[in-house]
This record gives C-alpha cells, sequence and structure tokens, in this order.
C-alpha cells in the first residue's frame, strides 16, 4: 500500500496525515514523503503509533523520498533507528567453501530506512567490526537498492537466525603454549539457501587431537539442535600431533642444512591436517606437511608462490636422500 503526503505535517492536520485502515492482507506501507517540509512533534507521535501499529500487525512500514530537513527531524526524534529496527531479512549467502574462511557475505531486506540513511549506518558498524576485529584492508559493507520483495523471513525465524549465528562456536578455541600456535579451531565457512526454502550453514573444525575437535564437533551439534537444526558430520579430518622427536623431522632439517646451508626454524602449524587420513591406516606413521610458500591461506584469496616450486623440489629431493641413508 503506498501512500502519498503532500505539505508540512503540523498538529493542526495531524489526524488527517495518516488517516486509512489497514486490511488483512496488507503487508507493506509506503509513505512517500517528498512534499513535507517538516514535522512537527505531534506528527511524530502519530508516526510512533503507526509504527507500532504496523509492527503488532507483522506490517512493514517504509518512507520514501524524504526530504532533507524532513530526515533531520526524524533523526533528531530516533525515529530513523526506531525504524531500522524494523529491518526484516529476505535472504542471507555468503562464502564460498566450508574449508575457507569467508570472506564475503549477501543479505537482502526491507526497512524503512532511506537508502543513504543506511549506508552511514552500515559504514559506522563495519568502523566499529574493523577496530574489534582488525579487519584487513578494503573491508566494508556496500549497500545498494533492488526490487521489493513479495515475502520476507518471519520475525521469529530472522531472530533465531541471527542469535543462532552469533552465538554460534567460532573461532580459536585452545592455543598451545608449547607449540605456539593454534590448537583447536572452527571456523563459519558457508551460509546458503537450499532448493527446499532452507538455510544450510557449513563448519570447518581443526585440531590436532580427535578428542578435542569431536568436543567441537559435539558443540556444535548442540547449538543448532537448540535452535531447531538439523547437523550433519562430513568427511572430519582425523588429529595428528607434533612429535618433537620425529626422524623423519629431523631428516628434513638435515636436508634444509644441507640446501639452504643454514639452519631453518622448524616450527608447528595451525594447517596441513589433511595428511591425518593416513593415521587411520597407520596410527604410527611419521608424517611432514610441507609446502611451496603460500599466503592467506583457508581464504578465499589463497595463492602459492610459484618460484618457491623449485626450493621446494630441491629440498624434498636431499630429504628422499637423507631418508634412504638412514634405511641404508
Amino acid at each position: 500500500v503506498v501512500y502519498e503526503i503532500q505539505g508540512p505535517m503540523f498538529f493542526a492536520d495531524a489526524d488527517k496525515f495518516l488517516d486509512f485502515t489497514l486490511d488483512e492482507d496488507t503487508r507493506t506501507v509506503i509513505l512517500r514523503m517528498g512534499g513535507v517540509p517538516t514535522i512537527d512533534a505531534t506528527c511524530m507521535k502519530n508516526l510512533e503509533l503507526l509504527l507500532h501499529t504496523c509492527r503488532m500487525r507483522g506490517v512493514v512500514l517504509l518512507l520514501s523520498h524524504v526530504t532533507d530537513s524532513s530526515q533531520k527531524v526524524l533523526r533528531r526524534a530516533g525515529f530513523l533507528e526506531k525504524l531500522g529496527e524494523c529491518i526484516r531479512v529476505v535472504s542471507f549467502a555468503g562464502g564460498s567453501v566450508v574449508n575457507a574462511i569467508a570472506r564475503e557475505s549477501e543479505a537482502v531486506g526491507v526497512t524503512g530506512v532511506d537508502l543513504a540513511e543506511v549506508q552511514q549506518m552500515a559504514d559506522r558498524y563495519a568502523g566499529e567490526l574493523k577496530t574489534t576485529f582488525n579487519a584487513p584492508e578494503g573491508f566494508g559493507i556496500k549497500v545498494s537498492e533492488t526490487e521489493l520483495p513479495e515475502k520476507v523471513w518471519s520475525k521469529k525465524f530472522q531472530q533465531e537466525f541471527v542469535t543462532m549465528l552469533v552465538t554460534l562456536p567460532d573461532g580459536v578455541f585452545e592455543y598451545s603454549a608449547e607449540l605456539e600456535c593454534v590448537e583447536t579451531s572452527c571456523n563459519i565457512g558457508t551460509v546458503q539457501p537450499t532448493a527446499d526454502g532452507k538455510l544450510k550453514v557449513g563448519c570447518h573444525p581443526r585440531a590436532f587431537d580427535d578428542s578435542k575437535w569431536q568436543s567441537v564437533s559435539r558443540a556444535n551439534k548442540a547449538h543448532f539442535q537448540k535452535f531447531g537444526g538439523i547437523f550433519e558430520e562430513e568427511g572430519p579430518y582425523p588429529g595428528w600431533k607434533f612429535k618433537s622427536d620425529s626422524k623423519l623431522l629431523k631428516a628434513g632439517e638435515n636436508a634444509c642444512r644441507k640446501v639452504y646451508g643454514k639452519e631453518i626454524p622448524v616450527r608447528a602449524i595451525h594447517a596441513g591436517l589433511e595428511p591425518g587420513m593416513f593415521t587411520l591406516a597407520a596410527p604410527d606413521l611419521e608424517m611432514l606437511s610441507f609446502a611451496p610458500m603460500d599466503h592467506h591461506c583457508h581464504t578465499t584469496e589463497e595463492y602459492l608462490e610459484i618460484d618457491s616450486m623449485e626450493k621446494v623440489s630441491h629440498w624434498l629431493r636431499q630429504l628422499v636422500r637423507e631418508i634412504s641413508s638412514d634405511l641404508g
């Protein structure tokens, strides 16, 4: 339903400006206010009453073509913030692969706040995120206009989904002082809609120890079930622990000295967990996970330095010689 208001909204005509009824099938009310130069306190109370009525009825209230002078009044009265609280989500999706840290997401919503005002709020929020989480260069939230959708999420589902997502066990759980690296973690990789109208959240826990990986998995399962979700576990990587007395590690260090002519620092990192699959068949197998120079691991911006392949190749051939020598 679209209503257009012309002229200043003063107390003398306050009852006339918003004199309309909401039908049972009304889902959205749009107030066109391009012809409203100012709003007084009485009409502001009527607008707040209309907003309250719309929320009680499950109706989305939108303001369009609001003049700069009226926006100032609405902002001072706190009405734009109240209107912003009434954002109704239409869809949400983010991430590209489960085992990478999501770098992007897209949400479609309906709100009564002017587009420029929404962008300002998004910029303020992005600034808070940058400060709190040390966000990378170029991080931001871009707001753009789209077509008015036919349906939005119910208030109950929207509130439960947002609560579920922001309280989901995520990030670093344990840090090893001995190894000086993250020991147990979990990241949200993807949030994608399914063909049957549901949302699928993909998480990827990592741990050196199976028992700790299973602990994170159980926490995720309990969390999803609390919100009525279904938990499915797919293809976990078994944990494998760092062995400081590993003969294979010593051979790798010797190979480094002979190839590069100097001591190369060796340390454990929170990556390369795929070789843990081999421990299922051979629990006592000694392993090294190595790779050329890799940047931005486990993100959508990960890339490899091709030139570093030659160094790794030299080192690998020398490592084979070291192992052959020990066996011989």
